[in-house]
């Protein structure tokens, strides 16, 4: 326990048997627990002292890890891959630093964080001192880098020292070149200089430790390429690239100055089986696992040497290699025979690899579940109800499951292989190998058989109505349940991170928008018109009619008028209307039938059944129709605390809004704008919780892909959670720390002739 001293230094005294290095960190402590602690759960610092008879001062910062750009650089990226830490046995450049009988009053250890120093560069200290150089930087001292980027260096000093002026800067090793010198005013030792001060009761000798605020101030920049595994083709390449290709272009990269490789999702998409049925499975967003990779990264050709088999490689790689567009089902079809024949050839020497095992055991959790899912779906089996994991043991074990579980382990354990040497390849070129995480999974899916009580399968995501879509959007993928997620810890999106960890450096949150709030849409929805956010404040008609919003029944619901006959529909397809969707209101005005079409949904079931008129453009009067269907401003919604209203997002565009009188339009409009910022706490306190638990899970760096209809309070949370935020050139200014790129996927793709080399 510390004691309060003057001007918030807290001090404290502890004696014990001598430990040469000693790991520890700071926390504030109440009655009630620990309240506040410095850095992340896995932060800490290290001293080291192998001088048995010299008494130890450490003067430390409290640390509080709070800078965006200070966290960013503690990530796997910066300090595995673009910085990788270099550390050496500090406790022998203590021990050397002076002789015994040589040692000075004061041997003062200066240590400072420093994450962006360059392969082959050092951290350097000089300043108005002869022990440094006396701002000579030929005679400067050079730190030694440690743990968790410590640089530590050792300055003797007399026992009664003046105060003096410092500075850190960064100097090439081969060249003897300053790079930078940090960007801030000189450092001065008034703060820990007293502690030198005699006369004192530590003996001949004392080691003080004094930690230095870290160098931030080197803002690092540096270019990436986002690309889909499937383009990065090669000569070795069978129809698409592979991940034995990623590794190539990882190395061409670090070549050319690169330094970052984004992908597409790599989990694997196969939902429907048989012949021509897989070319409905390239999505790469649409996951059928979110552990599992898909097969059709594996490379064949890392798998054997045989002649007879890279006769047959070469083989399927001309057939596939020469068509024009790439036909995914064709090269799945030719990976899996393939696969197959090896796979039969090798089996009794594969299945007793105790590396495979150990793979299969380790991954058990996610491998059993995928494998049953999977092997149920290629025979033609029944899905058993999902069960523990011994339960699914037994499944896979079958005589009807067994061969082809087997099968699947062999597949997945090599694409694991393929993919970890990718990625630690990547990374000794120092390329940052970053992977992308898929908003949300496939209705038919692992996930959703195996975890049913994290989705609302009766809701699927979307977004909403914007510049780009005047519709809303609708993905075809379940809704979270977030109550239920959060019930359980996050944990099976824990579980998704850590698996990823092994092979990425930094990863990309799809769609981050959808942590802040989600777009939710009833199931079958053509739109995302009748979307609604989800968490989300409403109205209720007290708060609506207090503003002016009296006529509620005119707001939610259709209002068609006869006018509309001649003009929108001709008289025969009008008539249409009035016999199968619509019913009047009175003073000419009429509305949908709830009883036929209740629900957007319901209307498309409706016109796709229906024997329509004779008319020129069939998709032209379903457009017209839903048009109309859509002519509403506010819809209603049940929650904890009884009915709300909330706006329809673009209902500016419609009719039903352009025909309102100006004091009824101007009060519609002004609750609109106070929908978006009544919502502003509600979302902020919503990302706060949904993705706190994703920072410091596994030490990747998290950007989140923040486009569309952006909350205003977007940028400051992913701020304060330390995501990088995504800004397009053509849409926006920049602020760091983000990643920036020209524009996104509107430019058009096109099937590559010439493979890289």
């Amino acid at each position: 326990r510390c004691d309060d001293g003057d001007a918030g230094t807290w001090t404290a005294e502890v004696t014990g048997p001598h430990v040469a290095c000693l790991a520890y960190k700071y926390i504030v402590r109440s009655r009630d627990g620990v309240v506040r602690e410095e850095g992340t759960a896995e932060w800490s610092r290290h001293y080291y002292n192998n001088l048995r008879d010299v008494p130890v001062i450490v003067a430390d910062l409290w640390n509080d890890v709070s800078d965006p750009e200070d966290t960013f650089r503690n990530t796997k990226a910066f300090r595995e891959v673009l910085f990788p830490a270099r550390r050496v046995n500090f406790l022998d450049n203590l021990a050397g630093s002076y002789e015994p009988e040589s040692r000075p009053p004061v041997m003062c250890v200066l240590r400072v964080r420093a994450t962006c120093v360059p392969r082959r560069c050092y951290v350097c200290v000089t300043g108005a001192l002869n022990q440094l150089g006396n701002w000579n930087t030929e005679k400067a001292v050079r730190l030694t880098p440690t743990r968790n980027s410590w640089w530590e260096g050792v300055v003797g000093l007399p026992e009664e020292q003046q105060p003096f002026e410092y500075k850190y800067f960064v100097l090439e090793e081969a060249t003897g070149r300053v790079l930078w010198w940090e960007d801030r005013d000189n450092r001065c030792a008034n703060r820990w200089l007293h502690w030198c001060s005699g006369p004192h009761t530590y003996g001949n000798n004392l080691l003080l430790f004094v930690e230095e605020p870290p160098l931030v101030d080197c803002h690092w920049r540096a270019a990436g390429v986002v690309v889909p595994v499937f383009s990065l083709r090669t000569s070795d390449s069978v129809g698409v690239g592979d991940f034995a290709d990623l590794r190539r272009a990882a190395r061409w990269l670090s070549s050319a100055g690169f330094s970052l490789l984004q992908t597409l999702p790599v989990n694997d998409t196969v939902h429907t089986w048989g012949e021509g049925a897989r070319r409905h499975d390239c999505c790469p967003y649409e996951v059928l696992s979110v552990q599992a990779l898909h097969p059709v990264y594996i490379s064949l050709r890392d798998l054997t040497d045989d002649p007879a088999d890279r006769t047959e490689i070469a083989r399927l790689a001309a057939s596939l290699e020469s068509s024009d567009v790439l036909n995914f089902a064709a090269v799945m079809d030719a990976k899996e025979i393939f696969l197959r024949q090896l796979f039969a050839r090798r089996r009794s020497q594969v299945t007793s690899d105790p590396s495979l095992r150990a793979f299969v055991n380790r991954c058990a959790w996610w491998l059993l579940p995928y494998a049953v899912f999977v092997a149920c779906r290629n025979t033609g089996c029944p899905l058993p109800r999902p069960g523990s994991m011994s339960e699914l043991a037994a499944v896979a074990e079958s005589a009807l499951l067994q061969d082809e579980c087997e099968w699947i382990y062999f597949v997945q354990f090599n694409l694991h292989k393929q993919l970890l040497a990718a990625s630690r390849d990547a990374a000794e070129h120092g390329v940052v190998l970053k992977g992308d995480v898929s908003v949300g999974v496939s209705f038919d899916s692992v996930e959703t058989w195996m975890y049913p009580q994290l989705f609302k399968l009766d809701k699927e995501i979307g977004s909403p109505p914007d510049s780009w879509t005047k519709v809303g959007q609708v993905w075809g993928l379940p809704a979270y349940d977030w109550d239920a997620c959060r019930r359980d810890g996050y944990a099976w999106w824990m579980r998704r991170l850590s698996h990823m960890s092994q092979y990425f450096h930094a990863y990309r949150i799809d769609c981050v928008l959808n942590f802040l709030r989600t777009w939710e849409v009833p199931v079958g929805s053509p739109t995302g018109w009748f979307g609604c956010f989800e968490p989300v404040i409403g109205f209720t008609v007290a708060e609506l009619e207090s503003r002016g919003i009296w006529d509620i029944h005119r707001l939610t619901y259709h209002n068609l008028h006869e006018g509309l006959c001649g003009t929108t529909f001709s008289p025969a397809e009008w008539d249409w209307l009035l016999q199968h969707l619509l019913e009047p209101k009175g003073g000419g005005f009429f509305r949908f039938r709830t009883d036929v079409c209740p629900t957007e949904c319901a209307l498309a079931a409706v016109l796709d059944s229906a024997q329509l008129p004779p008319m020129e453009d069939l998709q032209q009067f379903r457009g017209r129709v839903f048009e109309c269907y859509r002519d509403v401003l506010f819809q209603c919604f049940s929650n904890s605390q009884g009915e709300r209203l909330v706006p329809i997002i673009g209902m500016q565009s419609t009719r039903s809004f352009k025909t309102l009188p100006e004091d009824f339009k101007r009060a519609v409009s002004s609750v609109y704008n106070e929908f978006f910022t009544r919502q502003t706490d509600l979302w902020s306190q919503t990302a706060v919780q949904r993705l706190s638990p994703w920072i410091n899970a596994t030490g990747m760096l998290v950007c989140g892909e923040d486009l569309g209809m952006v909350p205003a309070c977007t940028c400051q949370v992913l701020r304060q959670l330390r995501i990088f935020c995504l800004r397009v050139q053509l849409f926006s200014t920049t602020q760091h720390p983000n990643e920036c790129g020209p524009k996104t996927t509107t430019c058009r793709a096109r099937r590559a002739k010439k493979a890289m080399r």
